[in-house]
Order: C-alpha cells, then sequence, then structure tokens
C-alpha cells in the first residue's frame, strides 16, 4: 500500500490526541483548553471528562511499555495478545467521550475534525518515521498508518451517516482484530517517538530505539495488508478490476477516491 501523506493545512489537536493520546499531549492539551473556543474545548469544560481522559492516557501508555521493550517480531506479537484485551476496554471508553462531544457538536463537525486530524498525524508520522528509520522501514510505517486512518475514517463515517446497519457485519468480524492491533503498535509506535516511553538499553544502545520501532513498522503493515487483503476480496468492482490482464498499477489510495471511499 503506497502512504500518501497528506499537507498539514488546519491542526487538530484535540482530536490528535484522542486518537494517540499520551499524558504528556493530555497535560498540554489541557493548559490551552481556557483559552480556546473549538470543537475540543466543548469537551474539555466538563472537569470529569478531563480527569477521565488523563487516566485513559496514563492506562494507554502502560499497555504500551511491554511492547515497546519486545526483542523479537515473536515477542512483540506475544505482546499484542496479551495487551489486546485491556487495550479494547480503553478503546471503548474513548470512543464514549466521542459520543459526549458528538451529542454537543453534531456529527458533522466531528468528521471534519477527524479528516484534520488525521491529516495533522499523517505529517507527525512523516516526520518522526523519516528521522527515526531508513527509507524501507519508515515506508511501512507510514504506509500502516494510511491504511488504519482510511479504515478507521470510512468505518466512523458509515456508523455517523448511514447508522451501524450499513456495516458489513461479515467483513468488519474478519478485519477489526487486524485493525485493532495494528492501531495498538501505532499507538506505541507514538509514545516512543515522542520519548514518553523506552525500549530497553536505550542510553547505552540507541540502536534499540530504531530497531522496536522498525519490528513495529513490519507487524503494523502485516495487519494492515490482512486488512486490505480481506476486504479487496469482498469487493466485487475491485475482484472484477483484478481479474483483468495486468495493465497500470493503482494504488488503494486512488482506488479509494475513485469508488468514493476516502
Amino acid at each position: 500500500m503506497t502512504a500518501q501523506v497528506a499537507t498539514l493545512r488546519t491542526p487538530s489537536e484535540g482530536l490528535l490526541t484522542l486518537l494517540f493520546p499520551s499524558p504528556r499531549r493530555v497535560r498540554e492539551l489541557l493548559k490551552q483548553a481556557d483559552t480556546q473556543q473549538d470543537f475540543w474545548s466543548t469537551l474539555l469544560k466538563d472537569p470529569l471528562v478531563c480527569k477521565e481522559l488523563e487516566r485513559l492516557a496514563k492506562a494507554f501508555k502502560e499497555l504500551a511499555r511491554p511492547l515497546a521493550r519486545a526483542k523479537s517480531a515473536a515477542e512483540l506479537e506475544q505482546g499484542i495478545n496479551a495487551q489486546l484485551p485491556a487495550y479494547l476496554i480503553w478503546k471503548g471508553e474513548l470512543f464514549t467521550l466521542i459520543l459526549k462531544t458528538l451529542s454537543e457538536t453534531g456529527p458533522e463537525a466531528f468528521l471534519n475534525e477527524y479528516v484534520r486530524a488525521i491529516q495533522q498525524i499523517q505529517d507527525f508520522f512523516q516526520e518522526k518515521a523519516t528521522r527515526d528509520l531508513d527509507s524501507e522501514n519508515a515506508e511501512r510505517l507510514k504506509s500502516a498508518l494510511y491504511g488504519i486512518c482510511l479504515y478507521s475514517e470510512n468505518l466512523m463515517r458509515t456508523i455517523l451517516e448511514k447508522g451501524p446497519e450499513a456495516i458489513d457485519p461479515d467483513a468488519f468480524k474478519v478485519t477489526i482484530e487486524d485493525f485493532f492491533k495494528a492501531d495498538l503498535l501505532l499507538m506505541t509506535a507514538t509514545l516512543i517517538m515522542i520519548g514518553e516511553i523506552k525500549p530497553w538499553r536505550w542510553i547505552v544502545m540507541p540502536s534499540e530505539l530504531t530497531k522496536i520501532l522498525a519490528l513495529i513498522a513490519q507487524r503494523a503493515e502485516a495487519h494492515v495488508d490482512a486488512i486490505e487483503d480481506e476486504l479487496m476480496t469482498r469487493d466485487l468492482e475491485l475482484r472484477k478490476l483484478l481479474e483483468q490482464p495486468p495493465g497500470p498499477s493503482i494504488t488503494l489510495e486512488e482506488y479509494s477516491r475513485q469508488r468514493g471511499l476516502s
């Protein structure tokens, strides 16, 4: 999958923090909330919500810490499987915060912010992945992020605009676990790249940071590729396209644009 990193135009720090929360980002966001009048500040006017967001950010950090210290692909996958049940619980609670926001701002405002937040996340990964990884693994990490953003936005848009009944339950069932595993890996990569968590012995062996990010990039891309393969086999139009004689290649992004998926 070819990652096309969108140009950042309008930052959406609040939703970026919601999608990839870290204790430091949450603290910075709460300091700014009193001086801003935007989509996110509406949610943060509730002190209970602020405390909940701080609690969830700390929980995510603790879930990601063991993954940042994996020494092999097998150990990383074992860590994902061990942490996934708790991660699903915390993601559910984050979604509850989203629903609270929607009740006050409406779905269209949220979707607009969601798209802008994705642009910012892609911009962040473009900068950090290029800095911390070789070109091949940096592209893997950005590609995985792009796939997760595409899946997440389409799922959210379908639910909010057409209702949950519009989702193909079979396709959802066979792809959602790969989505959450890739999402957890990207959450871990984010915390590593901003310095919230450190790999083992990173002070005496700085290469450990590059090593774990490369493992994360490879595993995240594998999970996103599994999602892509499954969805492509279920799309009749795409299946017809794949059955045609070889011709000019088309990226998933271009295909999604043509089909109105992005």
